[in-house]
């Protein structure tokens, strides 16, 4: 599966996204990992957005390393993650 590459395809992604499963995010500068449902942590993304006045950078984490097919979990982590800043 290759990575999205549009708003679009992230918002399909975020939306074909089971309510029961459970991701992981990690916020780069303070090093929180939030764990949760997709609306869990998309709504967890834009608190500590707001919180931070735009001063926070969330990432799957799970690990995906340069030159491997990326899996669906942080496809679907980044979609959650890209979805929570655009405000959708």
């Amino acid at each position: 599966m290759n990575m999205f590459s549009t708003r679009r395809e992230a918002l399909d992604i975020f939306e074909n996204i089971s309510p029961e499963l459970v991701y992981t995010v990690r916020e780069e500068i303070s090093g929180n990992i939030i764990t949760g449902t997709k609306m869990e942590l998309f709504h967890s993304i834009i608190d500590a957005d707001r919180e931070a006045n735009g001063n926070v950078s969330h990432v799957p984490a799970s690990h995906y390393y340069q030159g491997e097919e990326p899996s669906d979990e942080y496809i679907e982590t980044w979609a959650i993650i890209e979805c929570a800043y655009m405000g959708f």
